[in-house]
């Protein structure tokens, strides 16, 4: 359930109140003015039979009010029910983050907008194709699978997720799969919550009481033969292979408990017997009675929520929340039910190997031959005094057989319940001159005893071997011969951290590691490693690698750089190097100025980019080379073109007044050879096959400096002139010495073929 204040939940409950939307959709906020009617459908765990590890897809059903543009599939829908307080303010409660996943339908003729959207469930269809390293834990499955998915995990409850290693699942299971795999080893449920968060739940009780004022009139149907399991069955299909190499499945049948009556039915390949007993243990008292109730709905409730009802007599039962459902349409109204099928079972009941244990322990008898007992059913055969741990819903009753004297018969008397907390409510009503006798008390469990509340001459035959967990306060007691020395061997296991001292293994589950400043700090569970000094921070997270140094001229704490695989461009995998703003690669010695202009002297050497500045190559006085591509031939050896700042033709030194083009030709965007886009300042020399005058095309009169042809240098328009003639005059010549050589050919050809020397 949402944590709300009880000035929440009251005006819900109150028979009046003011109602408001506000949908989220594409950036577009729309509220209760601009909607038809809003239907919400969640569960958790339900169906015929008790579904642990269900993977519940929530989804919502929007009718506008009128045409609505711009909506599209896979847009996110984040809508809010609001409910004005007494004092004028207003609360809203968040429905989830849902997906657009089917056709936007707008009806012109009636002048409405309708869609349906699911939450991010829907996403989990791909299959998982896991790099863990197996048995691998609960919480590095769901990591990898929310990380494959691109979904968020609500971390502060994954983080509590037992630590249980799994073998790996076969080839083809899906991600959504693979969560309910892991639900089930939890014995709960996978969901996303109202934020949007992958989670993994169990049931959960709120003590959240609906009254009869609360539900329409027959709203309530119940059965009143209440839910309990027989037992536990798994289905677990494993990959092997045959003699031949070949895939063959085989398929086993676990069972736990009894075979008779309700079965919790499991399908997950990596179930083995142990695991399912264990699972078994913790849902073998688990009871309530199936139902169905219309109600006027608070929506903070969520599926999965344990609920207490009161029907119209005043009587109370608790059941889970197993489906919910929330219908909008000006007021709110909403169903819950837990519709689960009752099956009968024989009057045997199951106690396994390990519940044979545990009733052993238990149920132990004292020196007054009085017994202890835990469970749904009523024991039989009790004395006087013995004590019944009676279970019922989520909750436990503490019952104590009494005989009556007069009659001799005897009964269960309820003392004390955890229901709605009343175990200290009754307590401390009236406890003045209580006692328990303690040959009739057994304590289990975490027990808190104040200070001094047991004199110390009250504890017998206390000895140091009989100390094995809590915490000694070395500042009162003398430890002899401890040293580090003698704790050689073994694990040093916590609740988030394993110290294998043979074999160096260190494991966190959770937790930090840092100094008070912060210099070092590693994080496990926001995933991070930081090294800092000051605001100066280098950062390893999410796969990227960031970089922070806020200066006089920079006071960003964002990363002015990050090394990252998650880019775009060219490719959308391989290593990224991206600047906040700004990017420079030199040197030390090449620094030089990277704003310098198009004139004057470069001191620059190296590549910088920014989102304000223009992109630069600098190569200082030693020179820019720029090659590659396809190679040509200039008759004599075979090169890649390229352009090269400040070389001559005749040495590889570089100079500062050099442009070196060495190509084939040099095509504009028509395709034809032009230096037309050629902008010379300082002198140039153009070496190749470079061919001017075709035509339509001339060389230009604007010249920054000395272009040479033919040893000639052309500054000025009647140069150009003379030179067009030139050529011109010189294509005339070639055209006629081709004229003629080919004559001549045609001539020796005549002749050798009279003289048969063809």
């Amino acid at each position: 359930m949402l944590l709300k204040t009880q000035a929440v939940h009251d005006a819900w409950a109150a028979p009046e109140h003011i109602l408001e939307l506000r949908i989220s959709i594409n950036g577009q906020t729309y509220t209760a003015t601009d909607v038809v009617s809003l239907t919400y459908d969640s569960g958790a765990m339900n169906g015929d039979a008790f579904a642990l590890g269900s993977t519940y897809a929530n989804s919502i059903k929007i009718t506008f009010s009128h045409i609505v543009e711009g909506i599209e599939l896979l847009n996110e829908v984040t809508p809010e029910i609001g409910i004005q307080l007494p004092d004028g303010s207003w609360d809203y409660t968040k429905l989830g983050v849902f997906v657009i996943d089917s056709e936007v339908n707008q009806d012109r003729n009636n002048s409405q907008t309708s869609l349906s959207a699911t939450d991010r469930m829907v996403m989990m269809g791909s299959s998982y194709e896991s790099k863990l390293t197996y048995p691998a834990s609960l919480i590095d499955i769901i990591t990898e699978v929310a990380n494959i998915a691109g979904v968020k995990l609500n971390e502060a409850d994954i983080a509590r997720l037992p630590s249980i290693k799994v073998s790996a699942f076969p080839k083809g299971t899906t991600l959504r799969q693979v969560i309910g795999y892991v639900a089930q080893f939890t014995g709960g449920f996978a969901t996303f919550d109202r934020d949007g968060l992958l989670d993994i739940r169990g049931l959960q009780d709120p003590n959240f009481v609906v009254s009869a004022d609360n539900y329409v009139s027959k709203g309530l149907n119940k059965n009143e033969t209440f839910y309990r399991i027989g037992g536990m069955q798994a289905e677990v299909t494993q990959s092997s292979k045959d003699d031949s190499g070949n895939d063959v499945n085989n398929t086993i049948n676990l069972q736990a408990g009894s075979s008779a009556g309700s079965q919790i039915k499991l399908t997950n390949p990596a179930m083995t017997q142990d695991k399912l007993e264990d699972l078994y243990q913790q849902f073998r008292n688990i009871n309530f009675y199936p139902y169905s109730l219309s109600w006027f709905a608070d929506p903070s409730l969520e599926a999965g929520d344990w609920v207490t009802i009161e029907d119209n007599k005043g009587n109370e039962f608790k059941s889970p929340a197993l489906g919910l459902t929330l219908t909008f349409g000006g007021g709110l109204t909403g169903s819950l039910k837990a519709d689960t099928t009752v099956t009968a079972s024989t009057n045997f009941v199951y106690q396994g190997e390990l519940n044979q244990k545990v009733t052993q322990l238990g149920g132990s008898q004292n020196a007054s031959g009085n017994r202890t007992w835990e469970g749904i059913d009523q024991p039989q055969l009790a004395k006087e005094g013995d004590i019944w741990f009676k279970k019922e819903g989520p909750d436990t009753y503490l019952m104590i057989y009494h005989v009556n004297p007069d009659t001799g018969v005897g009964d269960w008397i309820e003392q004390v319940s955890t229901k709605s907390g009343n175990v200290i409510q009754q307590i401390n009503d009236d406890m003045t001159d209580a006692r328990i006798i303690g040959e009739k008390l057994h304590i289990t469990g975490t027990t808190l005893i104040d200070n001094v509340a047991i004199k110390s001459g009250a504890i017998a035959g206390l000895s140091a071997d009989k100390i094995t967990a809590g915490t000694i306060n070395a500042a009162t007691v003398n430890l002899i011969n401890l040293n580090a020395n003698n704790i050689s061997t073994g694990t040093i296991i916590g609740a988030s951290l394993s110290i294998n001292l043979n074999t160096g293994m260190v494991e966190f589950q959770r937790g930090r590691i840092h100094n008070t400043s912060n210099t070092i700090d590693i994080n496990i569970d926001q995933g991070y490693m930081s090294v800092a000094n000051g605001n100066n921070r280098v950062m390893l997270k999410n796969g990227e690698m960031q970089f922070v140094e806020p200066n006089f001229f920079d006071t960003e704490t964002m990363p002015y750089l990050k090394l990252t695989n998650n880019i775009s461009g060219a490719s959308f995998y391989g290593a990224g190097f991206i600047g906040r703003t700004y990017a420079v690669m030199s040197t030390n010695t090449g620094l030089g100025s990277a704003f310098s202009g198009l004139t004057g002297v470069e001191s620059f050497a190296g590549f910088s980019t920014g989102d304000t500045v223009p992109t630069k190559v600098g190569g200082a006085n030693r020179g820019v080379i720029i090659a590659g591509g396809a190679t040509f031939s200039n008759g004599y050896a075979t090169s890649s073109p390229s352009i090269t700042v400040g070389l001559t033709s005749s040495d590889i030194r570089m100079t500062a007044y050099n442009i070196y083009m060495n190509s084939n030709s040099y095509f504009d965007s028509k395709g034809a050879a032009s230096l037309s886009r050629l902008t010379v300042n300082g002198d140039a020399r153009v070496i190749g096959n470079l061919k001017i005058g075709w035509a339509g095309y001339a060389l230009g009169s604007d010249y920054g400096g000395n272009l040479t042809f033919n040893g000639k240098s052309l500054a000025s328009t009647t140069d150009v002139a003379s030179v067009r003639s030139a050529v011109s005059s010189a294509q005339s010549r070639a055209d006629s010495a081709y004229n003629f050589a080919q004559t001549l050919n045609n001539d020796i050809w005549r002749i050798k073929s009279k003289l048969n020397m063809n």
